[in-house]
């Protein structure tokens, strides 16, 4: 059954290893320009004339190629990772500059290691191509925003940028994905694409600001807010449990969706408390935000009519503090479902603390026979 339109779900990760074995040294291809034309298959655009491969990183040093500069994806293409650097030094000094990979084609990345990185000390690195992980089935695919995490530069002063403006996807199982700005509290991701369904969880850390921009993300696992701050202003996928670890901050904006959803399948008429499961937002850190919307959707089908003839709660949506009827103030959404939260002639969702409820309408008798047994505004799940 479905209460509103499904929002979406993803993850992708390989743990980052810090280890030079994944810097800028052997099994790179440097982007040099020199074929003139700004196209990533050009293979004279590349150092050694070879473009990157499944075993071979993408590398842009910006200070050594020119700020400013840009490479265009109009395919598919492989690497091994993306980094954007300073120059074209393996282990370089911390520098600025900026760099743009243009174009609507498709990034295959293999990792493992930081699969994509803006190794800058200040500057700012866009990617509009989808990417996919094309690397071993149960990792991660690791994106990182900031110089100090690899080569042993050590902190330095920031910002550092990372803009990624395709949708982000998996082409091998159990894949995890992880952003990370460690460069400082100013240093940012911007996630501007939509997390698909071929990624399993989501992690959201470091010290700076990620921010989850897509409309349409559909990652099938977890939330993980582990450091820094996550501002959603897109969607979180129905059925996320959303976990904010101690001094990380979760800020929803006005506008923004919480996909909750139900899956009905053990729900118990008698017990009052057996009502199915559903997804939680757990916040041992901050919780923020206003204008939210908390869009439902109903899975399995174990809820019969009768269920919605009376009152019910389900208890610790949120659970730590927060409070629910603020961050979603933009009311409610969902098949038959209005902003307030009700639903013609049947009753009507609202929040009671931390628990969800539901306030039945009593049906007059004779439409408890016949077509009350089919819901009108559930419509089932295909």
């Amino acid at each position: 059954m479905r209460l509103f339109g499904r929002t979406l779900s993803v993850a992708v990760i390989a743990i980052l290893s810090l280890s030079p074995a994944f810097g800028v040294g052997a099994g790179s291809g440097t982007w040099d320009g020199e074929g003139g034309d700004n196209e990533w298959t050009n293979s004279d655009n590349w150092t050694d004339d070879e473009a990157p491969s499944a075993s071979k990183s993408a590398e842009f040093g910006s200070a050594a190629d020119g700020v400013g500069a840009s490479v265009n994806v109009d395919g598919d293409v492989t690497a091994q990772r993306l980094v954007l650097r300073s120059d074209s030094d393996p282990n370089p000094s911390p520098g600025d500059g900026n760099f743009a990979v243009t174009g609507s084609g498709t990034i295959t990345l293999t990792g493992p290691g930081d699969t994509v990185n803006n190794r800058l000390n200040t500057g700012t690195f866009t990617v509009d191509p989808n990417l996919n992980y094309g690397g071993t089935a149960g990792s991660t695919f690791s994106v990182f925003s900031g110089d100090d995490v690899v080569g042993g530069n050590g902190p330095s002063v920031g910002p550092a940028y990372l803009f990624l403006n395709g949708n982000i996807s998996s082409t091998t199982t159990g894949t995890d994905l992880e952003f990370n700005s460690v460069q400082d509290a100013t240093s940012s991701i911007d996630i501007n694409g939509n997390i698909e369904s071929t990624i399993v969880d989501v992690t959201f850390g470091g010290i700076g600001e990620k921010n989850l921009n897509g409309s349409s993300n559909d990652y099938s696992g977890d939330t993980l807010v582990t450091g820094g701050t996550l501002n959603v202003g897109g969607n979180l996928p129905s059925g996320t449990n959303v976990t904010v670890d101690p001094g990380a901050t979760l800020d929803f904006s006005p506008g923004s969706i919480f996909g909750w959803s139900i899956d009905d399948s053990a729900a118990d008429l008698g017990e009052e408390l057996n009502q199915g499961d559903y997804n939680r937002i757990t916040n041992n850190g901050s919780l923020s935000g206003s204008g939210a919307i908390f869009d439902i959707l109903l899975e399995g089908g174990g809820f019969a009519s009768a269920f919605w003839d009376s009152d019910r709660s389900w208890n610790d949506v949120l659970i730590g503090s927060g409070n629910l009827e603020t961050i979603f103030s933009g009311g409610f959404s969902g098949a038959g479902i209005d902003s307030s939260g009700s639903v013609a002639g049947r009753g009507q969702f609202g929040f009671s603390g931390s628990s969800l409820s539901w306030t039945a309408v009593p049906e007059p008798s004779n439409l408890l026979i016949g077509g009350i047994l089919c819901l009108g505004f559930l419509r089932r799940r295909r």
